[in-house]
Order: C-alpha cells, then structure tokens, then sequence
C-alpha cells in the first residue's frame, strides 16, 4: 500500500480530526499546568462519548438521552471492579466498557420497535433508572456524595499520576476510535445504517435488516460512552451522579447536532469548543441549558447539517473549481 492510497482512503474528515488532536495536545502541553492539561483530557473524554451518541443519532437516527447513564455504567463498574475486587486497571476499563456496550445493546432491544418521542421517553427513563440505582444503593456507589478516592489508573509499568500522564492514553484512544467511526462510516454497516435513517422501507426493500443495525448503533454508542466513563473515572478520581445527569446526555446531543449528525469532524471540533467554553464559564452554568437552546435554534435555522454540512459545503465547492469546465462539443 502506498502512502498516496492511504492518504486518500484515510479521508479529510479523519486528516481533519488528527491534526485537530495533535494540535489541542501540542498546544496545551507547550502551555503546561495541571489545569490545562486536565481540560484537554475533559475535551478528548467528551468527544469520545459524543463521537459515540453520533453512530446512534448521526448514523441510524435514533434519539437517545442515554448516553450520559451508560458512561455512568462503564465508569463506576470499572471504578468498582478496581476498588472494591482489586482488579487492575488492564482488566477493569475494558470490562467497564463491555458492560456499557451490553447494556446499550440491551436498551436497544427495549427501543427496537419504537420511533420518536416513544423512544425519547424510553432512554429518559432508563437514564432515571441508572441515576437512582447510583444515589439509592449507597453502600456500593457512595450514593449522592459520590465514590472516591479512585486509585490511578496503571497500565503495565504506567502509572497516570495526573492529568499529564493520562492525556496520552486519552489521545490514542481518542484517535483509535475516530478513526473506527471513520471506518464505520465508510463500510457496508455504515452504509446500511445511513440507509435506514434516510428510508426504513426502502432499506428493508434491499434486504437490511433495521432491527439488527439499530441494535448495534446503540451498543456501539454504549461502548464509546462506557470508554469515555472509564477514562472519567481515572482523570478525576471521583464519580458522582451529577456528572451523568440528563443534563449531560443533552449536553451530548448539543454537540452532534451542531457539528452535524452524521460528521465526525464537526462533532470533534465542536465537541473541544464546547468543552473549554463551558469550563471558562462556569458562572453561567445555571444558563447553559438556555444557551443550548438558543445554539441549536439558531444553526437549525441557519446551518441545518451543522458545521459537518459546511465542511461538505466546502468540499464541494473545493472539487467543483478543480474540475475544468468542457462545453459540449456540437453534434
């Protein structure tokens, strides 16, 4: 394989997204400071989980306000399998994410043969269910004053000591599973999934199966969800259940919705500034659900495909100069 056809298969989306990476990590590890460096963990973390929301919403067009509960899931089931069995950090985080991906494919199954509000209402109530097993059950979660302390996460000889020492392992991540979104979107599961959002008769026309597709989005979702948990879990060292509030699953929406359903590349870039914005303005936070509103309003009303449909905007118009113009030659 040449380097020119890996070029072109990687894609602009994707070239996009790794620059976009390895620019937020240069920049602020140049900036140095612990703050800093624990928000470029927090960007990449919520990009993870919002890249995953993006496979159930952007690919096969289900609305889902689970994926903050199935973050919650894979967070406190590793943080518990570390705490409380003593298992190492190698066997808890993929385990925290198998049983997140499980229970997404699971609420699934219960949403298989609903649509719309019906399947809204669903995923609300499930994320109700998890935040009450979290506050009630104190003697396992800590209940409403939260688990902790978590120990740090150690991989082989590495221990993430801080946030510094935990951006590598959230960037590799974060890169590992963009790319596999990249790749999903681009393979014949992605194509069906694309092609049940758009028409549901007409995938089952050519033989898709909707059910099957629309099950593995959401356990797919649930295993970015449960990824971006367990890395939560290791960066703060606490889990409480106001991190995994409907709050957050809106949140998540926010961010696929303005960098447009379906786009990996919006949903990254917009998950990073929405991100850092949010963090530098934690007086507003009693406003952020307004401010929400008035975000999607106005790109709905404006930029109906996000900032994924202008980046296609562009391209278009970038191949379309490429292409010289030919008249017709006369018959």
């Amino acid at each position: 394989m040449t380097w020119r056809s890996l070029r072109a298969g990687i894609g602009l989306e994707l070239r996009m997204v790794v620059v976009l990476i390895g620019l937020l990590g240069l920049r602020f590890a140049l900036a140095g400071g612990q703050y800093v460096m624990l928000l470029a963990d927090e960007s990449m973390i919520y990009v993870i989980v919002a890249v995953g929301l993006n496979i159930v919403l952007g690919y096969s067009g289900q609305i889902s306000m689970a994926q903050a509960a199935l973050a919650a899931l894979g967070g406190y089931s590793a943080a518990l399998l570390v705490m409380r069995l003593g298992w190492p950090w190698i066997l808890a985080a993929p385990a925290g994410a198998a049983l997140a991906s499980v229970a997404g494919a699971l609420l699934g199954l219960l949403t298989m043969r609903v649509r719309t509000h019906y399947l809204i209402l669903i995923t609300v109530a499930f994320s109700t269910v998890v935040l009450l097993f979290i506050v009630n059950w104190s003697a396992l979660t800590g209940g409403p004053t939260g688990l902790y302390p978590i120990p740090p996460m150690e991989l082989g000889g590495f221990i993430a000591q801080g946030p510094g020492d935990l951006f590598y392992v959230v960037a590799v991540l974060a890169v590992i599973l963009v790319y596999a979104t990249e790749r999903l979107r681009r393979s014949r599961v992605g194509l069906a999934m694309f092609a049940i959002k758009s028409s549901e008769k007409g995938a089952q026309a050519a033989g898709i199966n909707p059910a099957y597709y629309r099950v593995l989005a959401m356990s797919l979702g649930g295993l970015y969800a449960g990824v971006g948990g367990v890395l939560f879990a290791a960066l703060i060292k606490f889990l409480g259940p106001e991190s995994f509030s409907l709050t957050s699953s809106l949140f998540y929406i926010v961010i696929v919705v303005l960098g447009g359903m379906g786009s990996t590349a919006g949903v990254v870039i917009v998950g990073v500034v929405l991100t850092v914005t949010q963090q530098q303005l934690q007086n507003l936070a009693d406003y952020w659900i307004l401010i929400y509103g008035v975000l999607v309003m106005l790109v709905m009303a404006v930029a109906p495909g996000g900032l994924g449909g202008i980046i296609n905007l562009g391209r278009e118009i970038r191949s379309t100069r490429r292409r010289p113009f030919r008249a017709a030659r006369p018959r």
